[in-house]
């Protein structure tokens, strides 16, 4: 049962490549999943000034069961839905 199932932050890393000042015109901001495991799934992401890289980073997120305290396998679904992101990555 994946009832109560939540999701925690395993590991982020973030590199700041050139200053991020504070603007009114918005910078953007591209994210993708890069992978996808049995029990967690990675999100990196980039900020960019038109084609200039700012900041890129990287965060693994885990499935968790708040019960167990322990990993947990969402449902099948979920990943697969999952997996059809991380392709379009690929």
């Amino acid at each position: 049962d994946n009832a109560g199932l939540g999701i925690v932050i395993a590991r982020k890393q973030v590199d700041y490549v050139r200053p991020i000042r504070f603007r009114a015109k918005p910078y953007d901001v591209w994210s993708w999943v890069s992978h996808v495991g049995r029990r967690s799934v990675t999100v990196e992401s980039e900020i960019c000034d038109v084609d200039t890289l700012l900041s890129r980073a990287k965060v693994v997120m885990v499935f968790f069961d708040p019960h167990t305290q322990r990993s947990a396998e969402p449902p099948a679904a979920l990943m697969d839905r999952l997996r059809e992101f991380e392709a379009l990555d690929a």
